[in-house]
């Protein structure tokens, strides 16, 4: 058993160690600079006077697409709408649910 758990130690310490140096090159998010520095300046507070949690914390790596190409994606229709999908209506119609609450789950799923 021990031998076990030394193999996955060694195996896994490798990956953690560069998987934080990765993490800690990427550049901070300025909202989440700004957020962090409000809130220990207690400009913010985190919940109310009853305990529930505020808002939305920005999130603290920087979120960038600059380098996608969207001409590398090939074989993808510009449309696709399988109301009218070779000429046969895949859909069928809105139907009432009834007083289960399902109509949001395939609402939602219309919607994708």
């Amino acid at each position: 058993m021990n031998k076990h758990l030394l193999g996955l130690l060694i195996l896994f310490l490798p990956i953690m160690v560069l998987s934080h140096e990765t993490i800690q090159r990427r550049a901070l998010n300025p909202d989440f600079v700004d957020y962090m520095s409000r809130k220990n300046n207690g400009e913010i507070t985190g919940t109310t006077s009853q305990g529930k949690y505020l808002g939305e914390v920005p999130s603290p790596l920087l979120k960038s697409f600059d380098n996608y190409n969207a001409s590398s994606v090939k074989g993808i229709p510009a449309s696709y709408d399988l109301r009218t999908k070779n000429g046969v209506a895949w859909l069928t119609p809105v139907k009432n649910q009834g007083l289960e609450g399902a109509c949001w789950a395939f609402a939602t799923y219309a919607a994708i």
